[in-house]
């Protein structure tokens, strides 16, 4: 008899492998049902047949099946646990082919929460390591169970590797064959396995035998999903997500990623720079008699920068700030990590919080001052900032520390045309146009001409570079220098306003994934600055449109919500105006602005109520609450002069 059957009865078998059977039992008391795993001892080898129980057993999650008993005779140990009703998600593939990408996420947000529960157990984190369809039961509810605890372990810092190569062919981590010690990153590998397979319905297993971008399977599947398949599934560990917080954070924002593959670009080209940085200041370290302590220098570097770039992914810019400040604390010499912040600002458009960064930073590490990359950034701030004299002496310094670079030349080059360095802007010129191409060589002239104040000629400049340009950047600069200028000299001129917009959708043609914050931003100034010359309706909502279409992509800011309140406001639309000041104020409590606007809304809304129901006192608590958080300006004075006339109109005391 078996050391279970007087307490449990086999109702049938629910599946059998290699190391034994698992069926579905009944309690004979209780009338419950359990699912029974029988394990036989020889079939074990080195592997600890209890490691399982001893693990589950401590465990509480919802999404992870509960120990109950364990029984052993000579032949088998035997663990009742929870039985989990649902059917795997390897025998739903094989019946559905494959499952809508909405459904996918959905799993995907589940899976992360159980294994990121597992990697942050103490004191020892736990690696499942076995991530595969068919260890997936999906219950009735559509919900994720994950199961078989076979081959996991405790991940052990000290260890160099795996005791056994385990894993299932396909959905293993190149590293459960022997070549490293598995961590969290194996988990995110396997897990982006799974992902892929459930998404596309291609197992790894099948023809092609890889791993293709998804996209090549089925175009309308999101950018987004196809780049965190990718990251979880890259050969090296660390090239893929380094903690599952990482995945999420990505999986969270993962509508975001159209909007922002310029972005990813741009930093994944800082994250091989200062991997390039890193081996060479590992070779230092070691030159000098500090192997272990550069290694050790280098892997806390790793780690933090690969944090800050994840936030910076994610959005999450004062959590990258700190971690990518505290990359670069961690590697004497380094600026990696406050380059890429400094990088990430610009191309959010955050130019003003880049110009205050660089600041700060440079009054904290004066070390700043020698690194070309540095200087370049931050002179791109202080130049979008109007500081066109601290542009120059930061792009003086980039060229100085790497002459010849087109990129540092061009900038400086321009920038000397802005100050009024015009002898000095033509000699750098001069030497431009050898070198460049005929794109380059017109955008730059262009910069010249405009500086001269000859706006004719300069767009026609401007116009030349996009059309016959070769580098992709130097035609996406030229569209956005054109914009700019046109925007500059448009006010009260129909014609200038027409030649905005039609530049600014022109480059959204012909650059239809980029840019979007930029083009999106512009045009809704632009369709406003038409809609209030010419009073069309349609102008003043397809700029709201515009406005509301930028904080879809993420990129919404205080003034996002501001011109979207008093394009509702001036359309007579109270409520909504209303509604979307309050949203301002709810993300950005301390905006000055925003508390003004209120002001004058209330102010003009009570207006148009009958004498007996009209309520101003709200007008004075916005004012106050503008005051207390610093708003200055002709607004305040403006909102001053009708706190004024209220006053006079016995309106409020």
């Amino acid at each position: 008899m078996k050391p279970y059957e007087q307490t449990y009865q086999i109702l049938s078998t629910l599946g059998r492998g290699g190391m034994g059977a698992v069926y579905l039992v009944k309690h004979l008391r209780l009338g419950t049902l359990w699912a029974l795993k029988e394990i036989d001892k020889t079939a074990g080898g080195q592997v600890d047949l209890l490691a399982e129980a001893n693990m589950l057993k401590r465990l509480s999650h919802p999404a992870l099946p509960r120990i109950i008993d364990i029984y052993e005779d000579a032949a088998s140990i035997y663990i009742v646990e929870d039985y989990i009703e649902g059917v795997s998600l390897d025998k739903r593939l094989r019946e559905a082919g494959r499952f809508p990408e909405s459904t996918v996420r959905l799993w995907a947000e589940e899976l992360c929460g159980v294994l990121r529960y597992l990697h942050e157990q103490q004191p020892n984190p736990i690696i499942y390591r076995d991530m595969k369809p068919g260890n997936v039961m999906i219950t009735p509810d559509n919900k994720v169970k994950l199961i078989d605890f076979g081959i996991a372990r405790e991940f052990k810092q000290e260890s160099s590797g795996d005791t056994t190569s385990l894993g299932t062919l396909g959905y293993a981590a190149p590293e459960q064959y022997g070549t490293a010690q598995s961590d969290a990153r194996t988990d995110i590998y396997s897990l982006g396995v799974t992902l892929y397979h459930a998404v596309t319905g291609k197992s790894p297993k099948d023809p092609p035998y890889e791993l293709l971008p998804i996209r090549r399977w089925d175009a309308s599947f999101s950018e987004g999903l196809e780049y965190i398949i990718a990251k979880c599934t890259r050969t090296n560990p660390n090239e893929r997500y380094q903690s599952i917080a990482q995945l999420q954070a990505d999986l969270k924002n993962i509508d975001r990623f159209s909007a922002s593959s310029r972005r990813r670009k741009a930093v994944d080209a800082l994250k091989l720079t200062a991997c390039a940085l890193m081996i060479l200041g590992g070779a230092a370290f070691m030159l000098a008699g500090y192997a272990q302590k550069g290694v050790e220098a280098q892997e806390a570097y790793r780690a933090r920068y690969e944090e800050g770039i994840a936030l910076v992914e994610a959005g999450d810019m004062d959590a990258a700030r700190l971690a990518l400040t505290d990359a670069d604390a961690s590697l004497p010499g380094s600026t990696d990590g406050r380059c890429a912040y400094l990088a990430a600002l610009i191309n959010a458009d955050e130019t003003a919080a880049a110009a205050s960064f660089g600041a700060e930073a440079l009054s904290k590490d004066a070390a700043l001052e020698l690194d070309a990359r540095f200087n370049y950034y931050y002179g791109v701030a202080l130049e979008a900032e109007g500081n066109i004299h601290g542009a120059v002496a930061c792009f003086e310094n980039a060229n100085m520390m790497e002459p010849g670079q087109l990129l540092y030349m061009r900038s400086l080059a321009r920038a000397y045309a802005a100050a009024g360095e015009l002898d000095l802007a033509n000699a750098l010129f001069s030497e431009i146009a050898i070198m460049a191409d005929n794109g380059t060589t017109a955008f730059v002239y262009a910069g010249i001409l405009e500086a001269q104040g000859e706006a004719e000629q300069a767009e026609t400049e401007y116009r030349r570079a996009i059309e016959n340009g070769t580098d992709e950047d130097i035609r996406i600069a030229a569209f956005r220098a054109l914009a700019t200028m046109l925007r500059s000299g448009r006010e009260g001129d129909p014609a200038l306003v027409e030649k905005e917009i039609e530049t600014l959708l022109s480059m959204q043609r012909t650059f239809p994934d980029k840019e979007e914050a930029f083009i999106l931003e512009r045009l809704g100034e632009a369709y406003f600055a038409r809609g209030v010359l010419s009073g069309a309706e349609a102008d003043l909502e397809a700029a709201a449109d515009s406005f509301r279409a930028l904080i879809d992509l993420g990129y919404g800011r205080a003034s996002t919500y501001l011109n979207i309140a008093v394009i509702e406001q001036r359309r007579m639309d109270y409520a909504a105006a209303e509604e979307t000041l309050l949203t301002l104020l709810d993300r950005y409590p301390n905006n000055g602005d925003g508390c003004i606007q209120m002001a004058f809304l209330i102010a003009e809304r009570e207006g148009q109520k009958p004498q007996s129901e009209r309520d101003y006192a709200p007008v004075v608590e916005y004012y106050e609450r503008a005051k207390l958080c610093g708003a200055a300006g002709a607004n305040l004075q403006r909102l001053e002069g009708v706190i004024e006339d209220l006053k006079s109109g016995g309106w409020i005391a």
